[in-house]
């Protein structure tokens, strides 16, 4: 009888490892900025949209051609004093525009590549295309006035939804009535505001329908606000209610943004018109 033999089988084992659904061996090093490009669907100039990372106090403006570089603050500066880890939110916001928006993966506080929205060297990988949901189109009249006229100046201004209705929130409004105009001198940049009523009480909501124009107007005399001869533009003071803005997005282009001074001028919009001119004679 032969003995019996064990056959003994080895079976190699082979471990394998899962990569981090965030950050794997694939992804470069990371980045300490985002850079991309925004494009606004009418054909509009994409200058001066904001472009703001949710979490963060970054923000920071396309220039005239959209482009952007938004800076991250160093590690050791973030929440909670040591760099951010995960998914993050970038947001370009105009007001009279959808917001559009891009995923960007952080780990200890730095861009990844080739992760959420961003490709190589912490860029977006595609544009960040903007469609417009207002317009505001701006006339003065008359369009010319000589410095020591008393004259009237009436504020016209032509709100148009192309697609969806939109809210109009008018500060200071009375009746509908426009509430407020700046007037900023392209010479100087200095920006007066000119109520309609010294006491800036009320509100109006003007609801404009989809594919309608609405108009707001408001009239003022230069006895009372006497302006240096120049060319102005002629900014009416609104706000927009169509969409949820993100907490903190407004709060981060600065103080005082919602009152009637310079500051407003830091909520980005894309106006039309507006031209207006104080000639000497």
């Amino acid at each position: 009888m032969r003995p019996f033999r064990l056959l003994l089988i080895f079976i190699p084992l082979i471990i394998s490892c899962t990569s981090n659904p965030f950050w794997d061996d694939s992804t470069s090093s990371g980045y300490r900025s985002v850079r991309g490009h925004v494009q606004l669907y009418d054909g509009s100039n994409p200058g001066g949209v904001y472009v703001w990372l949710q979490g963060f106090d970054s923000g920071t403006f396309t220039n005239s051609s959209g482009e952007f570089n938004l800076e991250l603050p160093a590690p050791g500066s973030q929440a909670g004093g040591t760099g951010q880890n995960g998914m993050f939110t970038l947001y370009a916001y105009a007001a009279n525009y959808f917001l559009e928006k891009a995923d960007v993966v952080l780990r200890d506080g730095e861009v990844l590549s080739n992760k959420g929205d961003v490709a190589g060297g912490g860029r977006l990988g595609a544009p960040l295309l903007m469609r417009r949901f207002l317009r505001i189109i701006t006339e003065m009249e008359p369009a010319s006035v000589i410095v020591s006229r008393a004259e009237p100046v009436t504020v016209n201004v032509r709100l148009v939804a192309p697609s969806d209705s939109v809210s109009v929130i008018l500060p200071g409004s009375f009746g509908g009535m426009l509430g407020a105009v700046l007037l900023r001198c392209r010479e100087t940049g200095e920006v007066t505001g000119i109520p309609f009523s010294q006491t800036m009480g009320g509100k109006a909501r003007v609801v404009v329908g989809s594919n309608q124009a609405t108009q707001v107007s408001m009239s003022f005399s230069m006895i009372y606000y006497p302006l240096i001869p120049g060319r102005y533009e002629a900014i009416p003071f609104l706000f927009v209610s169509h969409e949820a803005i993100p907490d903190g997005l407004i709060e981060s282009l600065g103080s005082g943004v919602t009152n009637l001074n310079k500051n407003y001028l830091k909520i980005p919009f894309k106006r039309e018109g507006g031209n207006f001119e104080v000639r000497t004679r």
